[in-house]
């Protein structure tokens, strides 16, 4: 059950990034110095100062997109396969998943209305 779980969150995280890649590729969107692929560990970057001070470097989808992997990712995994209960996984790690895949697909489709013509470099 856990390997199972693993593989659908893992196509969630799929999804997610390609929505993501998806506006910033074709230049929708695009924050001064940001990479075109999604750079997950970036808030590791901290340079002294608490992590969570660093978030306003990402762009939103980025945002949601780091804490989807980092900390809701990891709640599914830690749910199923520490002897927690599968409410845990279910609750706190996979619905929160699902929940922030239809935020970054919102994001990126309101991007994707905002600017109809792709940005400059």
């Amino acid at each position: 059950m856990g390997d199972s779980i693993m593989m659908k969150s893992d196509r969630l995280m799929v999804e997610a990034i390609t929505n993501r890649s998806g506006v910033v590729q074709r230049r929708y969107y695009r924050k001064s110095g940001q990479l075109s692929g999604p750079f997950l560990l970036t808030f590791m970057d901290t340079n002294g100062e608490a992590w969570d001070k660093n978030l306003d470097k990402l762009s939103s989808i980025d945002q949601v997109l780091a804490q989807m992997y980092m900390k809701l990712r990891l709640r599914t995994y830690h749910g199923f396969f520490s002897m927690l209960t599968p409410d845990y996984a279910y609750w706190y790690g996979w619905n929160e998943m699902t929940k922030d895949l239809g935020e970054i697909k919102e994001l990126a489709n309101t991007i994707r209305a905002t600017h109809k013509k792709p940005v400059k470099k």
